[in-house]
């Protein structure tokens, strides 16, 4: 069950932030900060959740974020926003305990799932969509 809801988390990060950015042309930081201060005020005054999850949450959502952001340089469509953000969820459960203690663990993790999904794409768009000679 958690790691649904991480994955649904990381998915709607990097999607809002994709969507804040690109279609309402909020500047990149903007569309990562703004609705990530309003993930953490909701976690942290609303107090419906009072476990481990309500903590990592707004972690996985900031970090998700960073894929958003870099959307437009290098994922180019909405699809491919929401793939990274389904890989963020998965690469975080595998990997996050190991990264922790390390700066920076929540963005090498977007950096990853961002290098994962646009090289899928890469090769999706080269066999798929390559062009004769």
């Amino acid at each position: 069950m958690e790691i649904a809801i991480t994955i649904v988390t990381s998915v709607f990060g990097a999607c809002i932030s994709f969507v804040l950015s690109e279609y309402l042309k909020l500047s990149k930081v903007l569309a990562s900060a703004l609705p990530s201060l309003v993930v953490f005020l909701v976690f942290k005054f609303a107090g419906f959740l009072h476990d481990e999850l309500s903590v990592t949450l707004p972690v996985i959502f900031i970090g998700a974020t960073f894929c958003g952001m870099s959307a437009s340089a290098v994922l180019h469509k909405f699809i491919l926003v929401l793939f990274a953000g389904i890989v963020f969820g998965i690469v975080f459960v595998l990997s996050f305990s190991l990264l922790q203690g390390f700066g920076g663990g929540i963005g090498t993790i977007a950096c990853i799932s961002v290098i994962i999904s646009s090289g899928i794409s890469k090769i999706w768009e080269f066999v798929y969509f390559k062009k004769q000679p």
